[in-house]
C-alpha cells in the first residue's frame, strides 16, 4: 500500500546528506574534485526525490485523496522546478562541472539514491510536464526540448570551483521544494491511511479481515498501555500505602486600584473576586488569603531637571529633589520646603553662581554617545573622526562650538579621557566634524563593562561619550540653547590607527612570535609561500585603507641583483613581489595587484599600502568577530590577511642555489682563477622581518533607518536612551511652563 510506504519514508537521511554537501560547498579549502562530486550528489538527491514522488503518484488509486494530493503538489509547485533542474543539469554536464560518481560517504543506501543521468532517461508521468508543453510529446522528447540554463553558474570565464559554489544556493533551494513536498505528504500519511481503509471499496476479503483485526486489537493495545501506570498506582497506594494529596487551588496575583472618590478601603480575607468563566462555562472565583488595606500609592523618588532659560538654557538636575542640596542631604529645618521644578542657581545680588554648599541642584551632564565595534582600539596612535549630518545647521559657526564639549571613551578599568576638537562646521552640507585623539600612552579602548564603568548602556562594544561642559562660569556659555534644535540625519565614523603591533602572525609552517625576528615565508621560501597576519580589532571592521610596515633584517646587499648575479638570473629589487589578499566569508580576496617587497635600497624597510582596493571588493562590509583569533585554519571565516610570494619564479633562489653552487665550485676547483671565484653564488637570502606594524583606517555609519551594530544614545541627567528615527543631537526636555523646547 503506497500510503504505508510514504509513512515509513526516512526523509532525515536526505537532510543529513544536504548538511554534508553544504559543508563541502561552503569550505574554501575544498578541492575542485570534491566540489564536482558534491554537485553531482546534490543533483542526484533532487532528482531522486522527484522520482520517488512520481512513483507514489503512479501507484496511487484513482478517486482517493492521496493521488489527488500528489497531483496537486506536482502540478502546482514542482513541474517548473523539475524543468529548471533539468536545464541546470544539462549546463553542468556540458561544462564538466559534475563528477561521474557521487560522494561515497553518504548514509543513504546506494539503491535509494538514483543517478541523475539514469533518471533523465526514466519516463516521468506526463503530469510533470509544464503547462506550455505539448502533451503529445514523449518524456524523452520533452527533456530534449528543454534548453540548458547556465545562469546559476555565473560567467564561463570563472573557475569551475567558483561556478559550483555560486550554483550551490539556488540548487539547494530546489532541493528544499522537493523535500517540503515529501515532508508534507509524510505528515498527511496517517489521515490518508485512515481514508484508504474506510473509503477504498476494493479491499480483498483477507485484507478486510486483517484490517478488522487491527481495529479490534487497538482496544486491547490501549488497555495494555495502561499497565505501567496501573502498576505504579498499585505500588504507591497498595504497597507503600501512600495517600493522594488534596487538590491545590490555583493562585493569582491581583492589582487593586481605588476608585477616585475613595482614599482607602479594607479588603477582608475571604473576599471572592470574580474571574470570568472556565472552559465548561462555570463561573471562576478567587478568594483573598489575607486582609489588605488599599490606599493611595506613594511616590518613591522625586527627581527634577531644571532648564535655566535665563542662562543659555543651562541644565541642572536634582537626583533627590526633596533634599536640601538636591542630592539627598537632610534639611536643617523641621518643616522643609523645596522648589518642585527646580530653580535658578545664581546669586541675584552678585550675579555669580552659588557656592557648591549653597546649591539646591547640581550642574548636569548631558550629551550623546556612540557605540560601535569600530571603536575597539587597543594600541598605537588612534584618531576618531565623527561627522554629523543635520537637516539644517542654521548660522552656527566653528567658533560657536569652541571648548563646548568633553569626551571620554570606555576602558578596561575606567573611562579614558580623549583630546577632542571640533574640526569643521559646514553650513552648505549641514555637517559638524569632530576629532578625538588617543595618544600612545593611552590604555586600550575596550567594550563597555557595567560592572566597572558608570553608565546604563546595554551593549557589548566600546562607547564614546561626548558631553556638554557644564561649568560654574559664564564664558564660554552653555551650548544647549544653541544646539537643542539640531536634528540628525546621519552620523559617519572614521578611525585612523598607526602602529598596531599586537597581531597573530604565522607562515605555512605554523605560528610565529611577533616580538622576535621571524621568517615570514619560512626557511625555504618559494613561489606560493604564505605569510598570514590576524587581528580581530582590524579585520572585523570595514577598512578603507591598510598599510603593512615591514622592517627587513639582515638583507645581504642593498641591491639584490648584485647578490644574485652569480645565479645566471637577471633579477632586481623590484623583481621580488607578493600578492596581499584579505579573508572574509571563508574566501581570500586579492587586494589589487602584486606589490614589490623591497625598495630601491633593499636594506630599507618597505610599506605595502592599500586604499582604493577595498572599494573593489564585492560584498565587503564589517562583521563582528566574537571569538579570539588563535591561528588561521581552513574553518577560519574572517580576521586575516595573507602575503603570498609571487615573483620572481625562482623565489629567493634556494632551489637554484643547490643546482648552481656545486657546478661553480667544481669549475673553480679545476680552474682556480679570481674570475671563477667571483662566479660562485652567494648563499640565497631567506627573508627575515625584524619588526612589523600595521596602520589602518576604517569607517562606519548610522543612518537611523535600519538595525545596525553602530548605535547612537542620548545622555540624560538620570540615564541613557538609545536614539532612533532621525533623533535630535542632544536630549530634549519639557520645561516647567506650558511650553516644549523643540
Amino acid at each position: 500500500m503506497v500510503v504505508a510506504l510514504i509513512a515509513k519514508k526516512e526523509l532525515t537521511l536526505f537532510r543529513d546528506a544536504l548538511t554534508l554537501l553544504d559543508k563541502i560547498l561552503s569550505n574554501a579549502a575544498s578541492s575542485e574534485e570534491d566540489l564536482k562530486s558534491a554537485l553531482k550528489t546534490l543533483f542526484d538527491l533532487v532528482f531522486t526525490l522527484g522520482a520517488q514522488l512520481d512513483d507514489w503518484y503512479r501507484k496511487g488509486v484513482e478517486g482517493l485523496h492521496l493521488k489527488e494530493e500528489i497531483h496537486r503538489i506536482i502540478s502546482a509547485r514542482l513541474t517548473e522546478f523539475l524543468s529548471q533542474l533539468i536545464a541546470c543539469f544539462k549546463c553542468a554536464e556540458r561544462n564538466n562541472l559534475i563528477a561521474d560518481d557521487p560522494l561515497p560517504d553518504l548514509e543513504i543506501p546506494a539503491d535509494q539514491l538514483k543517478d541523475s543521468k539514469d533518471l533523465l532517461q526514466y519516463s516521468f508521468h506526463f503530469v510533470w510536464m509544464t503547462s506550455n508543453a505539448d502533451s503529445s510529446l514523449s518524456w524523452k522528447d520533452y527533456v530534449g526540448n528543454i534548453t540548458e540554463d547556465c545562469t546559476i553558474f555565473g560567467e564561463e570565464s570563472d573557475s569551475d570551483s567558483a561556478r559550483i559554489r555560486l550554483a550551490a544556493e539556488p540548487l539547494t533551494a530546489l532541493f528544499e521544494e522537493f523535500y517540503k513536498a515529501q515532508a508534507e505528504l509524510i505528515h498527511q500519511a496517517p489521515g490518508l491511511l485512515e481514508e484508504t481503509i474506510l473509503n477504498w471499496p476494493n479491499h480483498e476479503p483477507h485484507m478486510a479481515l486483517f484490517l478488522a483485526f487491527l481495529k479490534l486489537f487497538q482496544t486491547a493495545q490501549a488497555h495494555i498501555n495502561t499497565i505501567t501506570g496501573r502498576h505504579l498506582d498499585f505500588y504507591y497506594k497498595s504497597v507503600l500505602k501512600f495517600s493522594e494529596k488534596k487538590a491545590v487551588p490555583d493562585k493569582v496575583h491581583i492589582l487593586l486600584e481605588l476608585a477616585k472618590q475613595v482614599d482607602s478601603h479594607l479588603l477582608e480575607k475571604g473576599t471572592l473576586l470574580k474571574a470570568g468563566k472556565d472552559a465548561t462555562g462555570e463561573n471562576v472565583f478567587y478568594q483573598t488569603d489575607r486582609d489588605i488595606v488599599v490606599n493611595r500609592a506613594r511616590v518613591d523618588q522625586l527627581k527634577t531637571v531644571f532648564i535655566d532659560r535665563e542662562d543659555s538654557s543651562r541644565i541642572y538636575a536634582a537626583s533627590t529633589a526633596n533634599s536640601s542640596d538636591g542630592q539627598g542631604a537632610d534639611f536643617e529645618v523641621d518643616e522643609p520646603k523645596w522648589k518642585t521644578f527646580g530653580k535658578h542657581q545664581v546669586d541675584k545680588e552678585s550675579g555669580k553662581y552659588l557656592d557648591k554648599e549653597k546649591r539646591t541642584m547640581a550642574f548636569s551632564d548631558i550629551g550623546f554617545a556612540l557605540s560601535s565595534p569600530i571603536l575597539f582600539l587597543s594600541e598605537g596612535v588612534r584618531t576618531i573622526d565623527v561627522t554629523f549630518t543635520f537637516d539644517s545647521l542654521g548660522d552656527i559657526s566653528k567658533n560657536d562650538l569652541f571648548d563646548l564639549f568633553g569626551a571620554v571613551i570606555s576602558g578596561a578599568k575606567d573611562w579614558v579621557a580623549v583630546d577632542m576638537t571640533v574640526t569643521g562646521v559646514n553650513t552648505a552640507t549641514n555637517t559638524i566634524a569632530i576629532q578625538c585623539v588617543l595618544k600612545l600612552d593611552k590604555p586600550p579602548v575596550t567594550a563597555f563593562d557595567p560592572s566597572v564603568l558608570e553608565g546604563t548602556f546595554c551593549i557589548d562594544f566600546p562607547v564614546l561619550k561626548i558631553t556638554l561642559k557644564n561649568r560654574a562660569q559664564r564664558e564660554p556659555s552653555f551650548g544647549y540653547e544653541l544646539l537643542k534644535d539640531l536634528d540628525l540625519v546621519k552620523t559617519d565614523l572614521l578611525v585612523s590607527v598607526t602602529g598596531v603591533k599586537n597581531v597573530v602572525i604565522q607562515n605555512d609552517t605554523g605560528l610565529l612570535d611577533p616580538t622576535k625576528p621571524f621568517f615570514p615565508f619560512g626557511p625555504l621560501p618559494s613561489i606560493g609561500s604564505g605569510f598570514y597576519l590576524g587581528s580581530v580589532e582590524i579585520f572585523q571592521k570595514r577598512l578603507t585603507s591598510l598599510s603593512l610596515n615591514l622592517a627587513w633584517k639582515e638583507v645581504p646587499d642593498s641591491d639584490l641583483g648584485t647578490h644574485y648575479s652569480a645565479y645566471d638570473l637577471k633579477v632586481t629589487n623590484s623583481s621580488f613581489k607578493g600578492q596581499v589578499s584579505i579573508l572574509y566569508d571563508h574566501d581570500w580576496k586579492n587586494l589589487g595587484t602584486k606589490k614589490g617587497l623591497f625598495k630601491a635600497n633593499a636594506e630599507h624597510g618597505q610599506t605595502l599600502t592599500f586604499t582604493s582596493e577595498f572599494d573593489t571588493l564585492a560584498d565587503y562590509d564589517a562583521e563582528v568577530i566574537k571569538d579570539a583569533l588563535q591561528d588561521y585554519g581552513h574553518n577560519t571565516r574572517r580576521g586575516f590577511i595573507r602575503l603570498e610570494l609571487k615573483n620572481p619564479p625562482m623565489g629567493f633562489g634556494h632551489r637554484e642555489f643547490r643546482d648552481v653552487y656545486p657546478k661553480k665550485v667544481i669549475k673553480y676547483a679545476k680552474y682556480p682563477t679570481d674570475a671563477n671565484a667571483a662566479l660562485i653564488p652567494k648563499e640565497p637570502y631567506t627573508p627575515q622581518i625584524g619588526s612589523l606594524s600595521l596602520d589602518y583606517t576604517a569607517s562606519a555609519s548610522i543612518d537611523f533607518q535600519s538595525t545596525q551594530v553602530t548605535t547612537f544614545y542620548h545622555l540624560n541627567p538620570f540615564g541613557t536612551v538609545q536614539a532612533k528615527d532621525a533623533p535630535s543631537w542632544l536630549p530634549k526636555f519639557e520645561t516647567s511652563i506650558d511650553e516644549k523646547m523643540e
